[in-house]
């Protein structure tokens, strides 16, 4: 079975693509005889490994406020007040991406407005129309 390069392959969407086009390739070349197990195993395994990178990532406080959606200074204040650990320095403060993740702000559904009728041919015309 030709082995997943996790050494050069670190986001899911190279990883998915490396599966459809390369080792889906190799399948059929063996003409259907592979080991379906395995194959699963394989596929599991190279999607954990890239997550757990991902998670292990040590984010800037920029990007860290870029993916959870608060402000830098926010995310320096969750190191200041050692919510999150600092995985860097003091003059150059790191935050493990696994360390913010719980911290990111959901974002509220969107709502279509709401359409007022303020004037009194909106409201007439709103009646005729009934």
């Amino acid at each position: 079975m030709l082995p997943f390069p996790a050494d050069q392959i670190h986001d899911v969407d190279a990883a998915l693509d490396w599966w459809e086009n390369d080792f889906a390739h190799t399948c059929k070349s063996l003409g259907g005889q592979v080991d379906g197990a395995a194959l699963v195993r394989a596929l599991v395994v190279s999607i954990r490994t890239i997550r757990s990178e991902s998670l292990e990532a040590r984010l800037t406080l920029t990007e860290a406020a870029r993916e959870t959606g608060y402000s830098i200074r926010q995310v320096s204040r969750w190191i200041k007040e050692r919510r999150v650990p600092n995985r860097g320095t003091d003059t150059s403060p790191r935050i493990r991406r696994g360390d913010v993740i719980s911290h990111k702000k959901t974002s509220l559904p969107h709502r279509s407005p709401i359409r007022i009728m303020d004037t009194a041919q909106d409201i007439a015309r709103s009646v005729a129309n009934s």
